[in-house]
């Protein structure tokens, strides 16, 4: 899309492979290399559903806990867009989704073709809100992270779903960024403080018709919050 171009012909690209105990990100010699494997990782992929209802259910109870009134709020890395039109039904308020392929946009289900690491203007310090069970997509984590909170206006929340989907073992060029649940919340706290952590029972991975395609796998989420007087600052 003319966005994903805009950003290859421009983009400084921060990516910085490292191996720790329990959490690996592997790198990419350019960003074109980076969107071309999303890219083709999610034509591949694109008939899996990560979450399901009950957890955007929960979701969306923990956003009106946390926030209050709502007027705008984003979901990254969608696919078919199950988790923002999900989210939407249950605020009853309009939920973008991003997704960096080209094939995932669709006006009518508000999904936008987007690279989750580059903020919006609008979004700036404006957004209720941030889902996503995506950041294992991420060739620079601490950056996007960085990113959706800047997105944040205060008292806004970030919550990511962590499965066993998202563990080391699982890290690939599709998915560079894996970490055991104990991991990526210290990693988490290394700049941000987590609100709360919540485990959930273990539901199995889905296909376009909501049949399951896998066993039970375990789920967490996590809730970061901005508060006022908090200052973001990028990483690198």
């Amino acid at each position: 899309c003319d966005e994903i171009q805009t950003i290859l012909n421009s983009k400084k690209f921060f990516n910085k492979p490292f191996t720790k105990t329990d959490t690996v990100l592997i790198g990419y010699a350019t960003y074109a290399d980076y969107v071309e494997i999303q890219q083709d990782g999610y034509r591949n992929t694109c008939d899996f559903v990560l979450s399901d209802r009950e957890i955007i259910h929960d979701v969306a109870e923990l956003v009106k806990l946390y926030t209050g009134k709502l007027k705008l709020g984003v979901c990254h890395g969608v696919k078919s867009g199950y988790e923002n039109q999900w989210l939407s039904e249950e605020l009853k308020i309009p939920i973008c989704g991003t997704d960096i392929a080209v094939e995932a946009a669709d006006s009518q289900k508000n999904i936008i073709c987007w690279d989750f690491h580059d903020l919006k203007d609008e979004w700036i310090q404006r957004l209720d809100f941030i889902y996503s069970n995506s950041i294992n997509h991420s060739y620079n984590p601490r950056y996007c992270l960085d990113q959706w909170l800047l997105s944040l206006r205060p008292g806004g929340v970030c919550i990511l779903e962590w499965t066993d989907f998202h563990n080391t073992e699982y890290v690939n060029q599709y998915k560079p960024f894996g970490s055991t649940i104990e991991s990526y919340v210290e990693y988490i706290q290394e700049k941000y403080q987590v609100k709360k952590l919540i485990k959930k029972d273990p539901k199995p991975l889905y296909n376009l018709k909501l049949e399951p395609i896998t066993g039970p796998v375990d789920r967490y989420l996590i809730v970061i919050q901005i508060n006022a007087g908090d200052k973001i600052t990028l990483g690198d």
